[in-house]
């Protein structure tokens, strides 16, 4: 093999790994729902004004709430997910907490558990 056929074939194989990342990419992007498009039949009334709340806390807090106790992450899978640290994750979800319970008022927040 002379040097222009090496040059060639590493060429093609960077192409063709940049091909392959970009058909992941794209293929997450048509999968993934934004959260504020998520509508969540909810019967309980309390629930229903607990998550009305959540989605109107600023998205960095709302995510995590959401991501946590609705659809049952844990900290170092948010970590992850979101690509921040645990710490990060667990003071983001302290803060979002704190902002619930200013909302709803401590006897309503008393009653916020993991679902």
């Amino acid at each position: 093999m002379d040097r222009g056929d090496e040059h060639i074939k590493s060429w093609l194989i960077r192409v063709t790994i940049n091909e392959c990342k970009d058909t992941v990419r794209k293929f997450w992007f048509k999968k993934v729902t934004c959260i504020d498009e998520i509508i969540v039949p909810i019967e309980d009334i309390q629930q229903r004004e607990l998550i009305e709340v959540i989605f109107k806390l600023p998205k960095i807090y709302r995510e995590i709430i959401y991501l946590y106790y609705y659809e049952g992450y844990k900290i170092d899978e948010l970590s992850s997910i979101l690509k921040r640290k645990e710490g990060t994750i667990k003071s983001q979800l302290k803060r979002g907490r704190e902002m619930l319970k200013k909302k709803m008022g401590d006897d309503f927040y008393g009653e916020f558990q993991r679902v």
